[in-house]
C-alpha cells in the first residue's frame, strides 16, 4: 500500500507537468507587466481546405486558418503601440502566412535549420510584428500549415492566439518553450548526473538493482538528447527535420518495445543475459528505423505504443505492479495525443513518468547507501574500539535490526552446553545435557544458516527428534557458528523478527556486514567467557586442593573430614557432605555435612543412600559405578529418576545444580567415598568442572592417606615409598621439610590421545605403561642433565637446575624431546594394538619454560610430589594454550629470550605470564622398521 501511494503520487506528479503548459496564459498575466489579449486558439479559425491537395515540394497543405483582420486590428485601421506582436501559436511543421487563400505567401515559417523538437512537433511558439502584416481591415489572415507527405500529425497543437505588447508576448513565448522543450533539457541533465553517479558511486554497493526502467533510461535519454534539440548542437547534419523526427520515432519506439521485452522477460523470471538485451535492442532499433522510413511512420509512434501499452496494463495488473501500470496509462495518453485528443496532457508523459520513477529509485539507493555506509562506519568503529559485552550486542540486534528473541549457547567439551535467551528486554538461562540439532548441525557443517524457514523441510531434517509442536517464535531463523582456533567456542541463533530483514537487500546487507565487522569481536567475548569460566574454576579447585594438604590432622577421621567439607563449601559457597562407601553392602554412609541448617544435616545423616552396582540412574551411584564426575546443571533434567524424598529434600533446600565426585583409591584409583556438592544456582557445576574437581578429589584422598599414615607408621612408610621420591622420603621420616628450592628449566612431556587409548584398554592398563616407562624416561632425561620430578596420569615433569637460559640449551631440548618421542612411539606400539596407536603420528606434546621449580608435597591428581614453584602454572597454561594448534615442540620467550630459528611465533601468548611462545617447525619422523621390544633399552647420547 505504502508503493502504491508513493508511486501514484508520482504519477500525478507527471499529470501536472503534463498540463503545466495549459496555464502559460496564467502565468504570463501575473509576471508580465502587460496583459496580452486572448482572441482564443488558431485551432478557433481553421476552415476545410478544397478537395484538391495542394503541395510543394515534399510538404502538402494539411491544414489552414482564416484570421479576420477585424479581430487582429481591434476596430483600428493602424495596429496600436500597445498591441503591435500577434503570437499565433505552436504549428507543425512549415507555416505560411497570406492575406488571401490564393495571394502570395509574405511570411513563412520552417523548422529548417531549428533545434527545438519532440517526437514529430516543432516546439516553436510563432510570433510576428502586426506592422509586417500586409493585409488591410477587409482581407482576412490566412495561416497554411504544411507538413511532409509520410507523417499524418500537422497543424495548431498548442498555445494561445495572442496580440499585445511584445514584452508580453515574448515571456509567453519563453514560458511555453520552457514548458515543451527546455523543461525537457533539464531532465535530462538532471538525469544524466544521476545516472553519472549511479555508474562511479552506487554501483560499487551490492544492493544494485536491474528493472525495465533502468533498462531503457540510456534510450530515453538518447531521445530527450533528440527532442530537446540538443542533438543539433553537437551535429549540425540533423537540422533537416524530416531526418531529426525519423530518428526520433525510432528511438522512441525502440523505448517502447524494449520497455515491454524486458519487463515479459522479468514476469515470466527469465530475465535476459547482457548479450541477449543488446542483440534485442540492436534488433528492435533496426526495425524502428525501416518502419520510420515508410509510409507508416504514423503506425511507428501510435499504434505499436498503444499495443504495447496494453500487453504492459494486462502484466502489470495480474501482477500488481502499479510502476508499471502506471507507466503504460502514461504511454496511452502520448499515443491519443499524438492522435489530437486536445483535453490530453503534453505528449511525453512516458518520459516524465519514467523520469521521475528513475529520480525515485536513485533517491532511494541514495538514501539505502548512507544507511549501509553509515552502519558500517559505526560497526567498524564498535569492532575497533572493543568496548562491547554480550547484553550490549544482544541489545543491538533487537534495537537495530528489530529481533526479538536472541540465543546464545556456550558448548563444553562434554557435549553439554549453557543457553542464554534474550527476549527483547528479558534474559533466561539455561542448561542442557546435549547441544540442541540447530546448533549441532552448524557447528558440524561449519555453515552459517541464513534466514531457514520454519515449516521448510531442511528445517524438519535438521530438528528431527525434537518435540513436533516446538516451533520457533516468527516465520524464519538464522544460526551463526562461533570458532576460535577451529573449535566452536559459541554459537547465535536469531528468530523473530520483521521480514525486511529477509526481502529487503538493504537490511539485508546491514545485517550481514554488521555481523560480519562484529563477529571476530563476538567470538573473542565467546572465547573469554568459555575460558574465564575453565580458568577460575581451576584456579578455585586448586587452592582448595593446596589448604586440604595443609588441615591439620587430628586423631578423628570424622572431624578431618568435617573440616575438608567446610573449606570446600565455604570456598564455592555450596553446600555438600562426604560419604565412605562400604565395600561389602555398597552403602553410602556419610561422615560430614557443611552448608545446611542443623535440621538438614540430620536429615542426610538419617537417610540410607547405596550405590549398588546395576544402579546407573542418579549421580552417585552413577558416579561410584563408573568411577567418574557427574555433575547435574539443573536438576530439573533428572528429577524423574530421583526418589521422591530426596527430590523434597533438594526442593526445601533450593537445590538447583550438583556434583558427584568420586574419591579414588590411591593404589588402584577404584572409588573408596563420595564427595556430593550441591547449589541453588542452576548450571554452577558443568564439564569444565570435572578435571578441576579431580584436584579436590586427589586432596582429599591424599588427606585420608595422612591420617592413616599417622595412626600407622609403617603402613605410612610404605604408602610414602609409593608417592614421593626415595630423597624425599629420608626427608620425611627423619621429619625434615621436604621442600627443594630451585630455579631453572620446566619440561612438560604430555601424551596425546591418552584419553582415547585408556578408555579402549582400561585405566588400570594405561596406568601400568605409563609407569613401566618411568625408568626408560628417567635414563634419557640423565643424559640431557634433566630429573624427571613427577608423572600425572599422562604428563611427564622434568626439571633442570641452571641459572639462565643459554644458547646451547635449545638444541639439546630439541634432541632429548626427540629421543622421548621415539621411545614413546615404540612403547605404544608394543603396549597398544598397533592401529590403535598408529593414529598418532606425534606420541607427545612438549612443552618448556623457564623459572621457579622448588617441589614441595602438593596433593595432585594421581601424586603427592609435585612442582609447587610458579613455572608449574606456567608450562600448564602454555599446554592449555598449545593444543589449540598443531605441533609437537614448544617453548616460550622465558626459555628462551629471543625467536629461535625453525620456529614460528604464535598468535597467543602464555596467559598470566604473557610470555610469547615458539613452535618448532620440523615434524617428527619414526623409523616403523625398528623393534618396537627395543623401547626398553634407549639410545645413548652420541658423543
Amino acid at each position: 500500500m505504502k508503493q502504491l501511494r508513493r508511486h501514484l503520487l508520482l504519477f500525478v506528479l507527471t499529470i501536472v507537468t503534463g498540463y503545466l503548459p495549459r496555464f502559460v496564459f496564467q502565468y504570463t498575466t501575473l509576471i508580465s507587466e502587460t496583459v496580452p489579449k486572448s482572441l482564443g486558439q488558431l485551432s478557433d479559425y481553421e476552415i476545410q481546405n478544397s478537395g484538391e491537395t495542394k503541395s510543394d515540394g515534399e510538404f502538402e497543405l494539411r491544414r489552414t486558418y482564416k484570421i479576420p483582420m477585424t479581430v487582429v486590428l481591434q476596430d483600428r485601421s493602424e495596429p496600436s503601440l500597445s498591441l503591435n506582436h500577434l503570437g499565433l501559436g505552436i504549428i507543425l511543421h512549415k507555416t505560411k502566412l497570406a492575406c488571401s487563400p490564393t495571394g502570395s505567401t509574405f511570411r513563412t515559417f520552417n523548422d529548417e535549420g531549428k533545434t527545438l523538437r519532440s517526437i514529430d512537433a516543432l516546439k516553436i511558439y510563432l510570433t510576428l510584428p502586426v506592422t509586417e502584416i500586409p493585409c488591410n481591415r477587409n482581407q482576412d489572415l490566412f495561416v497554411t500549415a504544411w507538413v511532409p507527405k509520410t507523417l499524418k500529425r500537422a497543424g495548431y497543437t498548442e498555445g494561445r492566439l495572442l496580440i499585445g505588447d511584445p514584452s508580453a508576448i515574448k515571456t509567453y513565448k519563453k514560458l511555453i518553450e520552457f514548458f515543451n522543450i527546455d523543461l525537457i533539457l533539464n531532465a535530462l541533465i538532471i538525469i544524466a548526473i544521476s545516472m553519472l553517479f549511479d555508474k562511479l558511486v552506487l554501483s560499487t554497493l551490492p544492493f544494485k538493482s536491474r528493472t525495465p526502467f533502468k533498462s531503457i533510461l540510456p534510450f530515453l535519454m538518447t531521445f530527450a538528447f533528440f527532442s530537446s534539440g540538443l542533438a543539433d548542437s553537437f551535429f549540425p547534419f540533423l537540422g533537416h527535420n524530416l531526418l531529426t523526427v525519423k530518428i526520433q520515432n525510432s528511438i522512441y519506439l525502440t523505448t517502447v518495445l524494449l520497455f515491454t521485452a524486458f519487463y515479459f522477460t522479468q514476469a515470466n523470471k527469465k530475465p535476459l543475459s547482457k548479450y541477449s538485451s543488446i542483440s534485442i535492442a540492436i534488433s528492435v532499433f533496426i526495425f524502428s528505423i525501416l518502419l520510420s522510413n515508410t509510409s507508416y511512420v504514423w503506425t511507428s509512434i501510435t499504434v505499436f505504443p498503444l499495443i504495447c501499452a496494453s500487453c504492459l496494463l494486462v502484466m502489470a495488473a495480474k501482477r500488481r505492479d502499479y510502476t508499471v501500470l502506471f507507466s503504460a496509462l502514461a504511454l496511452v495518453s502520448d499515443s491519443f495525443k499524438i492522435l489530437n485528443v486536445s483535453w490530453l496532457p503534453a505528449s511525453l508523459l512516458f518520459l516524465y513518468y519514467n523520469i521521475f520513477i528513475n529520480l525515485d529509485t536513485f533517491a532511494i539507493e541514495l538514501r539505502n547507501a548512507s544507511s549501509f555506509l553509515g552502519r558500517i562506519k559505526w560497526a567498524r568503529r564498535l569492532s575497533e574500539t572493543g568496548k562491547l559485552t554480550l547484553q550490549e550486542f544482544s541489545n543491538i540486534l533487537y534495537k537495530e535490526f528489530g529481533i526479538k528473541q536472541r540465543t546464545f549457547i556456550f558448548p563444553e567439551s562434554s557435549g553439554a552446553c549453557k543457553i542464554v535467551i534474550y527476549k527483547e528486554q528479558a534474559e533466561e538461562i539455561f542448561y542442557r545435557e546435549l547441544i540442541p540439532p540447530v546448533f549441532a548441525h552448524i557447528f558440524s557443517t561449519r555453515e552459517t544458516l541464513w534466514h531457514v524457514e520454519d515449516n521448510s523441510s531442511l528445517a524438519s531434517n535438521i530438528k528431527k527428534g525434537v518435540r513436533s509442536e516446538f516451533r520457533y517464535l516468527g516465520e524464519y531463523f538464522s544460526a551463526i557458528p562461533l570458532f576460535s582456533n577451529n573449535s566452536p567456542v559459541g554459537g547465535i541463533a536469531v528468530t523473530d523478527y520483521n521480514s525486511d530483514l529477509v526481502k529487503n537487500p538493504t537490511k539485508r546487507l546491514e545485517f550481514f556486514a554488521t555481523l560480519d565487522l562484529l563477529k571476530p569481536l563476538i567470538t573473542e567475548l565467546f572465547y573469554i567467557e568459555h575460558q574465564h569460566t575453565s580458568s577460575t574454576w581451576f584456579e578455585q579447585c586448586n587452592e582448595v586442593a593446596e589448604k586440604i594438604a595443609k588441615l591439620p590432622i587430628t586423631s578423628d577421621i570424622n572431624n578431618d573430614f568435617k573440616s575438608v567439607t567446610d573449606l570446600i563449601t565455604e570456598m564455592f559457597q555450596c553446600s555438600g557432605f562426604l560419604s565412605v562407601l562400604e565395600l561389602g553392602t555398597r552403602r553410602v554412609v556419610t561422615r560430614s555435612v557443611s552448608g545446611h541448617t542443623a535440621a538438614t544435616e540430620k536429615k542426610y545423616f538419617e537417610t540410607q543412600f547405596y550405590a549398588v552396582a546395576a544402579n546407573e540412574q542418579g549421580p552417585m551411584p552413577l558416579a561410584i559405578n563408573k568411577n567418574k564426575v557427574v555433575f547435574v546443571s539443573d536438576l530439573g533434567w533428572i528429577r524423574q529418576v530421583l526418589h521422591p524424598s530426596t527430590v523434597e529434600l533438594f526442593e526445601n533446600c533450593g537445590i538447583n545444580s550438583c556434583a558427584a565426585i568420586p574419591l579414588r583409591a590411591t593404589t588402584d584409583e577404584s572409588p573408596w567415598g563420595i564427595l556430593w556438592l550441591e547449589s541453588k544456582e542452576k548450571g554452577f557445576f558443568s564439564s569444565h568442572s570435572e578435571l578441576t574437581l579431580n584436584l579436590i578429589s586427589s586432596a582429599i584422598t591424599g588427606l585420608k592417606d595422612r591420617i592413616e599414615m599417622h595412626t600407622k607408621n609403617r603402613a605410612t612408610t610404605t604408602a610414602l615409598a609409593g608417592f614421593v621420591p626415595e630423597r624425599i622420603l629420608s626427608k620425611l621420616l627423619a621429619g625434615e621439610s621436604p621442600k627443594e628450592e630451585d630455579h631453572g628449566y620446566l619440561l612438560m612431556a604430555d601424551l596425546k590421545s591418552s584419553t582415547r587409548i585408556s578408555r579402549t584398554v582400561g585405566a588400570n592398563k594405561w596406568v601400568e605403561f605409563t609407569h613401566n616407562l618411568r625408568i626408560p624416561v628417567e635414563e634419557i632425561a640423565r643424559d640431557y642433565g634433566f630429573t624427571l620430578q613427577s608423572l600425572v596420569w599422562d604428563a611427564f615433569y622434568f626439571t633442570k637446575t641452571q641459572t639462565a637460559p643459554e644458547s646451547g640449551d635449545l638444541s639439546n631440548l630439541i634432541e632429548m624431546s626427540e629421543r622421548l618421542s621415539e621411545l614413546f612411539n615404540r612403547a605404544g606400539k608394543k603396549e597398544f594394538d598397533r592401529a590403535l596407536f598408529n593414529g598418532v603420528s606425534e606420541p607427545a606434546r612438549f612443552c618448556i619454560t623457564f623459572g621457579d621449580v622448588t617441589r614441595d608435597l602438593k596433593f595432585g591428581i594421581t601424586q603427592n610430589w609435585a612442582i609447587v614453584g610458579h613455572a608449574m602454572a606456567a608450562v600448564a597454561k602454555l599446554e592449555q594454550t598449545c593444543k589449540s594448534y598443531s605441533g609437537w615442540f614448544y617453548i616460550d620467550s622465558l626459555a628462551s629470550h629471543q625467536t629461535p630459528s625453525d620456529f614460528d611465533v604464535l598468535d597467543k601468548p602464555v596467559p598470566g605470564t604473557d610470555a610469547e611462545i615458539y613452535r618448532y617447525r620440523e615434524k617428527l619422523e619414526f623409523n616403523d622398521d625398528s623393534q618396537p621390544e627395543e623401547y626398553f633399552e634407549p639410545k645413548k647420547k652420541a658423543a
